[in-house]
C-alpha cells in the first residue's frame, strides 16, 4: 500500500521564479528596452527524471466571441496566439547526471530577457499590406482584466472587457525525458506597456477625411420652425498625451487640449446665440476579432466597426466648462482673415445663408485631463486587438429667442503615446527573439 501511495501521488517539482527589484505583492511592470533578470528555483520532493529545463519569456493574445450556430456547436469560439517567445540559453552542464533531480536539492537558473522594440514579422498576418505590417509588429501593451492587474501598484481599471486580453510573462517548464512533455510549468506574470510614438493623424485615423469632425445644426425658431441661421461646430485632433511608461499614468508635461472652432451664418441680420455649457468626455473603445483584421479597426472607434468585430466601449467624463462669455467675431465674406477651419465653406454658405454675406466666429479651448484612477495604454493596432480613444464634445447653446437649451456634438480621436524606458546592465547576456513562427490556436 505504501508503494501505491508513493506512485499515485507524488508531488510534481516545484517551481519558483523571482524577479531582481520586485516588491513584494506588487506586479513588476517594463517598457521597450528593459531587462527582466531574476532567476528559476526548481525543487523536488522524489527523484525525478526529466529531459531539460525551459525559460522562455512570452507575450500571448486571447480572444473570446459568441459563436452563432446550431445547438450542438460550441457557444464561444476562442482563439490565442502566442506572438513572442524569447529563449533563455541553459547550459547543460548545470544538469546532473543522469538527468534526475535529486530529492530535496534546489536547482537554481539564473536567466535576462530584453523587451524588444519591435515582433518578428512572422507574427502579422497581413505579409501583403505594409502599414499594417509596421503597425502590427509592435509590441502589443498588457490588457488584463481587474483581478490580474488588481496586485499592481498601479491603477487597477485598464478598461479591458473580459473577451479579450494581452498578457505577458516569463515561463519556466521542466520536460518529461520521453515524451519530451512538459512535466511542470509556471508563468511569472508582468505587466509591459511598450514604447509607442506619434503618429500622424492620417494615420491614427485610417482616413484623412474623418481626421476632423464637423457637425452642422440648423437654429429653427416657432412654430412654423422659421430658419434663423446655421451653427457648424468643428475640431481637430489635438496633440497626443503622453504617457510615462510603465506607471499607465500621464505625465506633468503629457497633458492636451482641444480646440472646438464655432461659426454661425446668420440669415439677414440674425445675431449669434447663446453658448452655455461644453462638457467633454473620452471614449476608449477596444475592438477585437478571432480573425485577423479585414480594414483598420480604428473606424470601430469612430463608430464605424467592420463585420465580424466586436467593440467594448466606455465613457469617462472629463469636464464641464461655462462658455456663457465667449465673445463672437464678426466676419464678412471678403474679410481675409477667415479661418482655415472653413476656408472651403466660408463663402459658399455665408452667401447662401446670409443676404448680407456676415457670418460670426468663435473658439473654445477645451483641456484634456485624464483620471488618474484608470490605467490607461497606448493607442495600438494588433492584428485582433485593438485600443482607440476618442475625444466627446457636446455644446449647449439658445437662440436670442428662447431660453431652451440645444445640443450640437464633435467627436475627434486622440492618440495616447508612450515613452520607452532605460537600459541597465544585465546580469547576463540577454536573447532575442528566435525565428520561429508564433504560435496560434482556435478551440
Amino acid at each position: 500500500m505504501p508503494c501505491i501511495n508513493n506512485t499515485w501521488f507524488k508531488r510534481q517539482p516545484k517551481i519558483s521564479i523571482n524577479l531582481i527589484n520586485q516588491k513584494e505583492n506588487h506586479t513588476t511592470a517594463y517598457t521597450t528596452l528593459d531587462r527582466i533578470e531574476g532567476e528559476a528555483t526548481v525543487t523536488a520532493d522524489y527523484d525525478t527524471d526529466f529531459s531539460h529545463v525551459e525559460i522562455t519569456f512570452e507575450g500571448t493574445a486571447r480572444v473570446y466571441t459568441q459563436r452563432t450556430g446550431p445547438p450542438h456547436a460550441a457557444p464561444e469560439l476562442e482563439t490565442k496566439q502566442t506572438f513572442l517567445r524569447i529563449r533563455q540559453h541553459i547550459d547543460e552542464s548545470v544538469y546532473s547526471s543522469p538527468q534526475v533531480l535529486r530529492r530535496g536539492q534546489k536547482y537554481t537558473f539564473p536567466f535576462s530577457f530584453i523587451v524588444p522594440d519591435r515582433l518578428n514579422h512572422q507574427s502579422c498576418e497581413h505579409g501583403d499590406d505594409e502599414n499594417a505590417r509596421q503597425r502590427h509588429t509592435q509590441l502589443p501593451p498588457t490588457l488584463q482584466t481587474s483581478k490580474f492587474i488588481s496586485r499592481c501598484k498601479y491603477p487597477v481599471d485598464d478598461m479591458t472587457p473580459t473577451a479579450c486580453r494581452v498578457s505577458y510573462g516569463v515561463k519556466v517548464a521542466v520536460l518529461k525525458r520521453s515524451s519530451k512533455e512538459m512535466l511542470v510549468n509556471r508563468t511569472k506574470k508582468i505587466r509591459l506597456i511598450p514604447a509607442y510614438e506619434e503618429e500622424t493623424p492620417y494615420t491614427a485615423c485610417g482616413d484623412i477625411e474623418k481626421c476632423s469632425w464637423r457637425r452642422i445644426k440648423d437654429i429653427q425658431y416657432g412654430m412654423m420652425r422659421d430658419k434663423l441661421g446655421q451653427l457648424i461646430v468643428t475640431a481637430f485632433q489635438p496633440k497626443p498625451l503622453r504617457l510615462s511608461a510603465p506607471e499607465c499614468k500621464i505625465s506633468e508635461t503629457g497633458n492636451s487640449s482641444a480646440v472646438a472652432h464655432i461659426r454661425f451664418n446668420p440669415v439677414g441680420d440674425e445675431t449669434p446665440p447663446c453658448l452655455g455649457t461644453l462638457y467633454s468626455k473620452l471614449r476608449v473603445s477596444t475592438s477585437y476579432s478571432c480573425n485577423p483584421w479585414t480594414d483598420s479597426p480604428s473606424h470601430s472607434m469612430m463608430g464605424y466597426p467592420q463585420t465580424g468585430t466586436r467593440v467594448f466601449a466606455k465613457s469617462l467624463p472629463l469636464s464641464s466648462l461655462c462658455v456663457e462669455s465667449v465673445q463672437w467675431t464678426k466676419h464678412t465674406v471678403e474679410d481675409s482673415l477667415i479661418d482655415d477651419y472653413d476656408q472651403v465653406a466660408a463663402s459658399e454658405t455665408a452667401t447662401k445663408n446670409s443676404t448680407a454675406g456676415i457670418f460670426y466666429t468663435a473658439s473654445l479651448v477645451v483641456p484634456i485631463t485624464l483620471p488618474q484612477t484608470k490605467a490607461f495604454v497606448p493607442t495600438f493596432e494588433s492584428c485582433m486587438i485593438s485600443r482607440g480613444y476618442a475625444l466627446e464634445l457636446r455644446l449647449s447653446y439658445h437662440s436670442s429667442n428662447t431660453f431652451l437649451p440645444s445640443w450640437v456634438e464633435v467627436k475627434v480621436p486622440v492618440q495616447i503615446v508612450s515613452a520607452g524606458g532605460t537600459t541597465h546592465e544585465p546580469l547576463l547576456p540577454p536573447y532575442t527573439p528566435s525565428a520561429e513562427s508564433p504560435d496560434k490556436l482556435i478551440i
